[in-house]
């Protein structure tokens, strides 16, 4: 099951632009789109943990460490959010995808992770992906140096997010209470 629901978050926060842009066009800011996406998101897993009884981590060590974790997340939705302003969303989108990228480079040179030719050939594959799209438009039209370091910005802290979590060795094992079933021993 944790295969599916890692496939459905990643599709699901493929849409956000889909639902946040109409948002924010009607007049909410970035901050509040975040804060209503995070309530809804805390209302639905305490209706999932609450029957189960799991509505913190077993080890009350971890929750310091999760606090700064989630900093990292909040971070990354945000700055992917005020991207939309300054790129087209599907621009931002594949730009923010880059955080695999930038996790499997955190990984080689700051935890020993082994470079591979496999490895080398997807970095290279996805740095040419974002400049091929990059260079779609002979005008790049709606592309900005702010909306790039914006997203660019939200791929990091989406990445320093994965790999803090691997970093703070979390004690709890629990995939529904930490996201992404990141409590593994690799992200």
């Amino acid at each position: 099951m944790g295969f599916f629901y890692s496939l459905l978050a990643a599709a699901t926060f493929g849409l956000t632009p889909f639902f946040s842009i109409p948002l924010m066009r009607s007049g909410l800011s970035p901050q509040s789109v975040l804060f209503y996406r995070f309530l809804t998101a805390t209302v639905i897993m305490a209706l999932i943990l609450l029957p189960r009884r799991r509505l913190l981590p077993p080890c009350r060590s971890d929750i310091a460490k999760l606090a700064g974790v989630s900093l990292m997340y909040m971070l990354a939705a945000l700055t992917f959010f005020w991207s939309f302003a300054y790129l087209p969303s599907g621009v931002a989108a594949t730009i923010h995808f880059l955080y695999p990228v930038i996790v499997m480079l955190f990984m080689v040179f700051f935890f020993g992770e082994r470079f591979s030719p496999s490895t080398a050939l997807g970095v290279l594959l996805a740095l040419g992906g974002v400049f091929l799209l990059g260079n779609a438009s002979p005008d790049n039209r709606g592309i900005t140096d702010t909306g790039l370091l914006l997203a660019l910005l939200s791929a990091l802290c989406n990445a320093l997010y994965i790999t803090g979590i691997f970093a703070a060795r979390l004690r709890c094992k629990d995939g529904l209470i930490i996201p992404s079933g990141c409590c593994s021993s690799a992200p």
